[in-house]
């Protein structure tokens, strides 16, 4: 579904993919990068074209002056939220556009080196530590009064407090588990994860939900948000 590419939650959408992104794009380069990354963190795929379209760097006449959904919400997920119309949700929310980066209420996770610890936190009790792997991905290492476990794994482009958190790509700490297992084990290892799917919805503890309609290009895992009602009330580095 098509969207005029002039609204101002567009521009918003844009100034806050600059903020994690790191700079304004002014080159071919840098539009090619910006594909590059965006797939990395959520494999999806955005052409250079469509977003030199959309920031008004492409020659290309833009006849129709829209932009798809489908981009929309792919950039959306990159800012953290679960699709276009989160976003827009939570910019009603939140008239105040100052860089949370700078007031110490957003951890971007470029900005972290392997290994790397986060405590985070959402009511009523929920509170976990995880440990950066690189690549967008982080490891549970431990949990408390949540159904996330120590070794699950999902990829997370940025935290922000106040706001709900969306875990892609979830993977369960079994599945985790065979990734690593010698090849000796891996038969057994993949019996005891075809038993342990992940969480469903009616599993998730209070305020875990699944952040629907959220979806990847590949399966290799769904997509979870936690804190769904007031969002992190915990965002700490350790």
């Amino acid at each position: 579904m098509p969207i005029q590419s002039d609204l101002p939650q567009i521009a918003a959408l844009k100034l806050g993919f600059e903020e994690i992104y790191g700079i304004r794009p002014a080159t071919h380069s840098d539009f090619l990068d910006m594909v590059t990354t965006i797939e990395n963190a959520l494999r999806e795929h955005v052409s250079e074209s469509t977003l030199e379209r959309l920031w008004g760097y492409s020659t290309r006449e833009n006849k129709e002056g829209t932009v798809s959904l489908r981009t929309l919400n792919v950039l959306a997920r990159f800012c953290g939220y679960s699709g276009w119309e989160d976003f827009c949700r939570w910019l009603k929310i939140d008239q105040r556009k100052e860089s949370e980066m700078f007031e110490g209420h957003a951890v971007l996770s470029s900005s972290l080196k392997a290994g790397a610890r986060l405590k985070i936190g959402w009511q009523p009790d929920r509170i976990c530590i995880l440990r950066y792997l690189g690549e967008y991905v982080f490891e549970v290492e431990s949990a408390e009064n949540t159904s996330l476990e120590k070794g699950d794994r999902f990829k997370v482009v940025q935290f922000q407090k106040g706001r709900p958190l969306y875990l892609e790509e979830f993977l369960p700490a079994t599945s985790s588990a065979i990734a690593s297992a010698p090849a000796s084990s891996s038969q057994a290892s993949s019996t005891r994860a075809s038993s342990a799917p992940a969480p469903s919805s009616d599993e998730l503890s209070s305020g875990e939900t699944i952040a629907s309609p959220v979806k990847t290009s590949t399966p290799i895992g769904k997509s979870y948000a936690v804190g769904q009602e007031h969002g992190l009330t915990t965002l700490q580095l350790l």
